[in-house]
């Protein structure tokens, strides 16, 4: 049987020691007389030495084969485990196509478990080391060594025990704790998350809400957007209908105004053969008044005659001869004479109250054309339009005026009224001034005075243009403010007045009423 000596057993306990961890320090041993190695703390003596050693030695034997056994073994079974490892990674790599990304797996599984078994063969040999005698028959020092350190190993086995116990109790509490916290930290981080998930709804309802009020603003800025749109639309439309019925209203126009150039047109001829017809029927009727006045006269004249004769019957042949009668007249209801003086004569004969009558009547006519009537007397006045327009005569009362009636072109009427009285012509419907004659013209006025028979509208009567007031209140009104307070009436009625008061300009675009209704009045 092969026996290992001192020494190398002393150098393969070195080697194991420097594969185990660093044991607590302990002194170096010293050399006694008798040869044996004696440590300087537990020194034992050397009976005690020798009988321990000797019981062991039977022990040591069997234990060195059994230790060639498993070492044997061990190695088998590291050897075996590994080639199986390495096969197995192979295969699994080969199969599952991963090898080429593994390529240093074997390499380092086939490290890990060779450092496993030196350890766990380290671990396993460490209780049972070996003692060899000394060829020389004395008790090898690494035989006492071996007893002490089996002693200390059983020791420290006990108190590793017991340090892992109380270890295990503290770990177990230590892992209660861990876990109580794990679980509270488990709860916090559930309520954190469930928290979490609350505010994240409250957030998504909060969103939620922005964004229905969004929409719903959104909605509402379209409605309002339609109506704009429909509401221009509607705009758009009427402006154009509002564009055709001008046009309707332009062409009306312009066939009324070609209309009444026509009718105008016509007046004027109208008017020509009535003012020929009147001139001929006024020269006519002066002819038949001249005629009538020297008929007078005759009469009076053979009146006279005829009392001359009664006073001077001798005398009377002569007196008739003188005037172209041949015969004196007979009287009436006797046979007529056969010349014609006699029965002109007759006919014309008239009493001398008749005869007085007629001559008062010639005298009043002459006395009335030659006084002027007082203020307020009442007389007749033949009012005549000459002109080519019709015309509206109103009565001038100082405010707006009282219309009387309304004149054609040629048409006349008698009024009566009375001295101091004023009338105004205008257009008719329209409270147009009429003027006359040259430039702006004269304002036609028609003002009653003592020697006033007639009054009439010329010729070249026109509408006024311009500004101007159409009545004589428009001061009045201007001048308490009517131009503010009613600005569409006076500004198409008083336009003189409130444009002395600088207050409105005409424009119609600044009229709140159309043309047609603010010249109705």
């Amino acid at each position: 049987m092969w026996q290992a000596s001192g020494q190398d057993a002393w150098q393969g306990q070195r080697a194991f020691n420097e594969l185990r961890p660093a044991p607590r320090p302990r002194m170096r041993p010293r050399t006694t007389s008798s040869g044996w190695h004696a440590r300087s703390v537990g020194a034992r003596s050397d009976e005690k030495r020798k009988r321990n050693f000797d019981s062991l030695l039977p022990v040591n034997k069997e234990c060195v084969n059994r230790h060639r056994a498993k070492s044997l073994a061990r190695l088998r079974c590291v050897l075996l485990g590994m080639v199986g490892i390495v096969g197995f990674i192979s295969l699994s790599a080969h199969f599952t196509g991963y090898g080429h990304m593994l390529p240093w797996l074997p390499a380092v599984e086939l490290g890990s478990f060779i450092s496993g078994a030196a350890y766990m063969g380290g671990n396993k040999t460490k209780s049972n080391e070996y003692v060899f005698p000394r060829d020389d028959g004395g008790i090898d020092e690494a035989a006492a060594t071996q007893m002490d350190r089996m002693e200390e190993e059983a020791r420290r086995l006990a108190q590793r025990e017991a340090e892992e116990v109380a270890n295990w109790e503290r770990r177990a509490h230590e892992q209660i704790e861990r876990e109580m916290e794990a679980r509270r930290r488990a709860e916090e981080e559930e309520r954190h998350r469930l928290e979490e998930l609350d505010r994240q709804r409250h957030l998504e309802a909060q969103e939620r809400q922005r964004l229905e009020v969004l929409e719903r603003l959104h909605a509402e800025e379209e409605q309002r957007r339609l109506e704009e749109e429909r509401r221009l639309q509607e705009d758009q439309e009427r402006l154009r209908l509002e564009h055709l019925e001008e046009m309707r209203r332009l062409e009306h126009a312009e066939r009324r105004r070609l209309e009444e150039l026509e009718r105008l047109h016509n007046q004027e001829v109208e008017r020509q053969q009535r003012e020929e017809i009147a001139r001929l029927n006024r020269q006519e009727h002066e002819q038949r008044q001249r005629e009538e006045i020297e008929r007078h006269r005759q009469l009076l004249a053979l009146d006279e005659h005829h009392r001359r004769l009664a006073q001077q019957e001798p005398t009377q042949h002569e007196g008739l001869e003188r005037i172209g009668f041949d015969h004196v007249p007979q009287p009436v209801g006797t046979e007529h004479a056969a010349n014609p003086a006699e029965d002109f004569s007759a006919q014309t004969m008239l009493t001398p109250t008749e005869t007085l009558e007629t001559t008062d009547h010639l005298n009043k006519m002459a006395e009335t054309s030659r006084q002027q009537l007082p203020y307020g007397h009442p007389l007749d006045v033949n009012f005549i339009n000459m002109s080519p327009v019709q015309a509206d005569l109103y009565f001038d009362d100082g405010r707006f005026g009282v219309f009387v009636n309304s004149f054609n072109s040629g048409e006349s009427m008698e009024l009566g009224t009375f001295v101091g009285h004023r009338f105004f012509w205008t257009s008719k419907d329209i409270r147009d001034q009429l003027v006359a004659g040259a430039g702006e013209g004269v304002p036609m006025e028609a003002i009653i005075t003592g020697n006033t028979f007639e009054a009439v509208l010329p010729m070249d009567t026109r509408p006024r243009e311009g500004c101007f007031d159409r009545y004589k209140v428009c001061h009045e009104e201007a001048a308490l403010g009517g131009c503010h307070k009613n600005p569409e009436f006076m500004t198409a009625n008083c336009c003189g007045a409130c444009h002395e008061l600088n207050l409105v300009q005409l424009r119609e675009s600044q009229l709140q009423a159309p043309q047609e209704g603010w010249r109705s009045w």
